[in-house]
């Protein structure tokens, strides 16, 4: 996408431009004027940059955007009080959303945001509009047509609906296990560390208690773990270790002689790929076997949103897997007849690693059965909401 605007860029530039650079994609301009670009694959190449105004574009497709923008994006626009604008097509409630929403409140007065569907475009006719409309899913139309936030991606192993089916105000009060799970992030770019804590109950159902991810560094995470395992009475603590086995044993264990915490840690390898560990535990789901207590946005909209074909890791969504893994023993089964949402995003269903004593060879359950698997639960909607272009642009007070 960058050498294509690049390349677009260059060309309609070409007679008010000075000097242009392929290598450092740099126009400048007869007017003295500067023209840059670079893509928030890694957002530390800005750092050090001052510009008046950043145009972000798919910005709702950029992982850890609000990061981007507080850490790199913000700093570069203080030396000419510049502005920013943020243009994309909607990707579900992420950190777009949240930007869109700022735009529409008055309590962020440097915010603006407008809603910009296809239909205002006037160089897109109308019969072209009309048969995207009859070829289009009626989510799909929605959230490329008519702009609009939706609340989960199609091509998702989990829906929200079985989140909020299954969902419970408090967890039983006899828990047969308790699992903190830490995802550790192997990423450059700062991804949260997914830490989550689930409990297994005596009706065999998984029930999962608390998120307590974020971007924390390894103290960070190392404390939080433990502090959970200690509120919530865990067996154990499961944490992958793909990205430095070691030094993440040795992390929680320096931070629990600090805390007095001492606590059995389980280290987990990804040998295969996130969607084959997480398609067993989606099933679960669909079946009315896992429960979340309570509300857990954050990672409820990680599962509605991440994909498998999606080239972001989600740390939230692996370390609910890792819990779940644990506690219900899970190990790669013969193939089932997976639900709708699953067929064709593998060839076989299972997970990476056997941690526990018994196969899961279930199949899906049918409606009723998983009408019948369901006790207390608190259902409800979201509705999409309209999207919007985020404009960032200081008071004029400050000006």
């Amino acid at each position: 996408m960058l050498l294509e605007l690049w390349r677009a860029a260059a060309h309609t530039l070409e007679p008010a431009a000075r000097r242009v650079s392929a290598a450092e994609h740099r126009i400048d301009l007869v007017t003295g004027g500067v023209l840059e670009m670079w893509s928030l694959t890694e957002p530390d190449v800005a750092r050090g940059r001052k510009y008046a105004r950043v145009v972000v574009d798919e910005a709702a497709m950029i992982p850890n955007l609000l990061a981007a923008w507080e850490e790199v994006i913000r700093p570069t626009l203080a030396d000419y009080r510049g502005d920013a604008w943020f243009l994309s097509t909607p990707r579900g409630f992420n950190d777009y959303h949240r930007m869109y929403e700022w735009g529409q409140s008055p309590d962020y007065p440097d915010w603006m945001s407008w809603q910009m569907p296809t239909h205002s475009n006037p160089h897109i006719s109308r019969d072209e509009l009309d048969a995207l409309e009859r070829s289009m899913t009626d989510r799909r139309y929605r959230q490329e047509i008519l702009a609009s936030f939706e609340a989960e991606n199609e091509g998702a192993l989990w829906r929200r609906e079985w989140i909020d089916e299954s969902r419970v105000r408090s967890a039983p009060e006899h828990l047969a296990r308790v699992v903190v799970a830490i995802d550790p992030s192997g990423s450059k770019r700062g991804d949260d560390v997914g830490l989550v804590v689930a409990a297994l109950g005596a009706d065999s159902h998984v029930y999962v208690l608390d998120d307590l991810s974020g971007k924390l560094g390894p103290d960070e995470w190392a404390r939080r773990a433990l502090v959970a395992y200690d509120d919530h009475h865990a067996d154990r603590i499961v944490a992958e270790a793909n990205f430095g086995g070691e030094m993440v044993q040795s992390t929680i264990v320096a931070a629990g002689k600090d805390l007095g915490i001492v606590a059995p840690v389980k280290l987990v390898h990804a040998s295969r790929g996130k969607a084959v560990r997480a398609e067993p535990i989606a099933v679960r789901y669909r079946n009315g076997e896992v429960h979340h207590v309570g509300r857990l946005p954050a990672l409820e909209n990680e599962m509605c949103l991440w994909s498998p074909m999606d080239a972001y890791s989600p740390g939230r969504v692996d370390a609910l897997v890792w819990c779940c893994t644990d506690l219900l023993g899970v190990r790669p089964a013969p193939r089932v007849s997976p639900p709708p949402a699953l067929v064709g995003l593998s060839k076989h269903v299972g997970i990476a690693e056997n941690t526990g004593e018994r196969d899961d060879e279930r199949a899906p359950l049918s409606d009723e059965q998983r009408r019948q698997n369901r006790g207390q639960m608190a259902a409800s909607g979201q509705a999409g909401l309209r999207s919007a272009t985020p404009l960032y642009r200081p008071s004029r007070s400050r000006l």
